[in-house]
């Protein structure tokens, strides 16, 4: 049996590894941009089209490319914060944008665009997720821009804020309408 001292000691001993690791982790995590950690394995390649319930009125196939305008693919949730706060800053974007309510409930989806304003042409229900395995979704808000041709020309893991607006986003699309 140890004694109290051997105890605190042994105690001292964790706790003190403990504050090494997750500083090392914070330092290793420092100023990464964690729309970066992960691109998609659809970057440069055709998205996969899929069929999603519409969230107000049931079924509807939804496809990209063959013809159709240049498309934001949104992936958010009435339950999250930074989708919250990137909810408004759709709405500037000056192409269709097709949202993705994953794993939300149908009600909690609806109200939550009914609060905010609905900036998404179609809003595509997948609550179980299916859409955001073929898309390869690790977590929400995640977007996509897809050409005319279907292909996935950006991905975006986490929020858009104001700055990639200006300086990704909107460069890249005005690119690709002069591309025709």
């Amino acid at each position: 049996m140890m004694s109290e001292r051997g105890v605190r000691w042994l105690l001292g001993v964790v706790i003190v590894l403990l504050v090494i690791f997750f500083v090392i982790l914070g330092f290793s995590l420092w100023g990464r941009d964690e729309g970066r950690l992960r691109e998609s394995e659809w970057l440069g390649k055709l998205g996969p089209s899929f069929e999603v319930e519409n969230l107000y009125e049931g079924k509807d196939l939804v496809r990209f490319g063959g013809g159709e305008d240049l498309v934001l693919l949104n992936f958010f949730a009435s339950w999250c914060v930074p989708c919250r706060a990137e909810h408004e800053l759709l709405g500037e974007i000056d192409i269709s944008v097709t949202g993705i309510a994953w794993k939300d409930k149908r009600l909690d989806a609806q109200k939550f665009l009914e609060e905010t304003g609905n900036p998404y042409d179609f809003v595509g229900f997948d609550e179980e997720g299916r859409v955001s395995v073929l898309w390869g979704i690790l977590g929400i808000p995640e977007s996509y821009i897809v050409d005319r041709e279907g292909i996935v020309r950006y991905h975006k893991v986490g929020p858009i804020t104001p700055t990639l607006l200006e300086e990704e986003i909107e460069p890249l699309i005005e690119r690709l309408k002069a591309e025709g």
